[in-house]
């Protein structure tokens, strides 16, 4: 398959099977039948397959592995879930297997993984913060994008984006038809449960991630204070000009500790500049679902590259 490398990290007490995306990250379905597993990955030892991929691909691995005794499925925020057991002596379905990150950063260059396994590389959890329909989640989309081309393999494993909103959306609703999207989304509740989840996954995923984005809601109010308590910095996104919201955002962001890295100013043109040094201000068009992405001024993206 086009863009697909899958390879083997051996582990103490199974092998990892590891997906890595490659070129621009897109994979035709139509090319299932051309994958083929690595020929070291063992049929006589559990697999945890790892990676960020589309679940049709996750699917189709797991069905070229069930010969194996066990298989699990990889999610940073918990550990190896096992999803598979075909012997008596395999661990349970729902098992919660650790995976230590030095297996993980095994497919990293020595000076990465040198960075990757150090007290001071992973430490920021950037909170994606500012007013309804501003252009928060199109601004992750196309940042996330631009970071992992940029960071090339490395950005494939270490950005994250969580959603710390239970509206329903995400990556797919602003790739998927307009029509479509709007009769599959789904919008959650805010409850203490959603909120204590969400911060208990920033800090899970602050240990293995160089890079974690998290796309707030747009209250300020006292679910979205704990969700920012457990974030590190923040980027403020508002319409151009609203200089009200920016500082009610500000403030918000300076009751819970938080480094100001940016004020993004949206608008409904087509534009990418920056617009002040201290603090870093930029004005970014179109942030709009369904629109022609914006271009991410390089700035912006040095802040997460230092």
């Amino acid at each position: 398959m086009k863009n697909l490398s899958l390879s083997v990290i051996p582990a103490d007490d199974f092998q990892i099977l590891d997906i890595l995306l490659l070129g621009n990250g897109i994979i035709d379905p139509k090319e299932l039948p051309s994958v083929q597993l690595p020929p070291e990955l063992s049929m006589s030892r559990g697999i945890v397959i790892c990676g960020r991929a589309p679940i049709w691909l996750y699917t189709y691995l797991t069905h070229l592995c069930h010969p194996s005794p066990w298989i699990a499925v990889y999610d940073p925020r918990h550990g190896a879930i096992v999803i598979e057991a075909h012997r008596v002596d395999a661990p349970p379905v729902g098992t919660i297997c650790q995976v230590d990150s030095r297996y993980l950063s095994k497919q990293l260059s020595t000076e990465k993984r040198s960075q990757h396994t150090s007290s001071s590389f992973h430490h920021r959890a950037v909170a994606i913060i500012g007013p309804p329909h501003s252009g928060k989640s199109v601004l992750v989309y196309s940042l996330v994008k631009r970071l992992r081309n940029a960071l090339g393999e490395e950005g494939q494993r270490e950005v994250f984006v969580l959603r710390a909103c239970p509206d329903g959306e995400g990556d797919w609703f602003v790739e998927g038809d307009p029509q479509l999207v709007k009769i599959l989304r789904y919008k959650g509740s805010w409850n203490e449960e959603f909120v204590g989840k969400v911060v208990e996954d920033i800090e899970k995923l602050q240990e293995s991630k160089r890079v974690l984005l998290v796309d707030c809601g747009g209250k300020i109010d006292r679910y979205n204070q704990r969700i920012l308590n457990a974030c590190t910095s923040c980027i403020i996104v508002t319409r151009k000009g609203d200089v009200l919201e920016m500082k009610q955002w500000e403030g918000a962001a300076l009751c819970c500790n938080l480094q100001l890295l940016a004020w993004i100013q949206s608008t409904q043109q087509y534009v990418s500049k920056k617009l002040t040094t201290d603090p870093p201000s930029f004005l970014i068009g179109k942030l709009e679902r369904h629109a022609e992405p914006p271009e991410i001024p390089s700035e912006l993206l040095q802040l997460f590259l230092e």
